[in-house]
């Protein structure tokens, strides 16, 4: 009886601890809501003017916004999968696709690889979003 209620009382100290390192789901790690939202802020701020580039907003090419913004895009590049799937989601859930939809899909491109060497493999976020569906 002894040895039963040890056994037991090591079970209740112990599995908690491997249910926190081991998530049965699907591997993945639970997301902070404020984590998605500051990914989408950093998007957003990609696409306003700089003191360089005072006149950004008139222009028509994305990579001009990416390139005023290198740091920033380099910063979500560097979050890697994690951010490209909260971004892909985002993408999957846009109804219109416009310049922050295709700054998110070069980052995913960045990130995955997916239409990363090709450029006239995808020339709008839905075509990457396609694309990368596809693979």
């Amino acid at each position: 009886m002894r040895k039963g209620l040890i056994l037991l009382l090591a079970l209740v100290v112990l599995l908690p601890g491997c249910a926190k390192s081991i998530n049965l789901s699907d591997n993945k790690k639970q997301l902070d809501p404020s984590e998605k939202y500051r990914l989408l802020a950093m998007v957003e701020e990609i696409t306003e003017p700089t003191e360089e580039s005072p006149f950004l907003d008139l222009s028509s090419n994305a990579y001009d916004y990416i390139n005023a913004h290198k740091d920033i895009f380099n910063k979500l590049v560097g979050g890697g999968q994690q951010t490209a799937d909260i971004l892909i989601s985002e993408l999957k859930r846009a109804r219109d696709f416009g310049l922050n939809q295709y700054i998110m899909a070069a980052i995913c491109a960045e990130i995955t690889g997916v239409g990363k060497d090709d450029s006239k493999a995808w020339a709008t976020a839905e075509d990457w979003l396609d694309l990368y569906g596809n693979q």
